[in-house]
């Protein structure tokens, strides 16, 4: 269950280790220029995965990329990033998670409401099985 956090933190979550001088990896952002400007910048929030404590996340959106860090903890790169509209969609790599003995893979979308803060869920699938993972909420910084 812990790899699976690192995991799915990442989806929001892509990242390296924070405070390094190694830098995260970064997703082609699947927007159009009007979307990328309403998303551009900063996000800090918190990933709420069931069983696990809760954990701070921070993602970037620029120059048509996005780049995810969670903690101080390495994780599974993304696949993609899509935004429509106010939704915000993507998955993480899938990888093999030896406490569950099965392929996990990942996925996540949010919302940007009225207020400014982007809330979403997690899923993820183990072997054939669909299931919620957890939540995540952000609200973009410096603004």
């Amino acid at each position: 269950m812990r790899r699976t956090l690192r995991n799915v933190a990442a989806a929001l979550l892509l990242a390296g280790c924070a405070g390094s001088s190694v830098s995260p990896p970064v997703t082609a952002l699947l927007a159009t220029e009007a979307e990328q400007k309403r998303f551009a910048g900063a996000w800090r929030g918190r990933l709420e995965l069931r069983g696990q404590p809760a954990r701070d996340l921070e993602f970037r959106f620029e120059n048509g990329s996005a780049t995810v860090v969670s903690g101080n903890v390495s994780v599974a790169p993304l696949l993609w990033i899509r935004v429509n509209g106010d939704v915000i969609s993507g998955a993480v790599r899938q990888f093999f998670d030896r406490q569950r003995g099965a392929t996990v893979y990942s996925i996540f979308e949010g919302t940007l409401g009225a207020d400014g803060v982007l809330r979403g869920i997690l899923r993820e699938r183990v072997g054939t099985e669909w299931r919620d993972a957890g939540t995540w909420t952000a609200t973009r910084v410096g603004t």
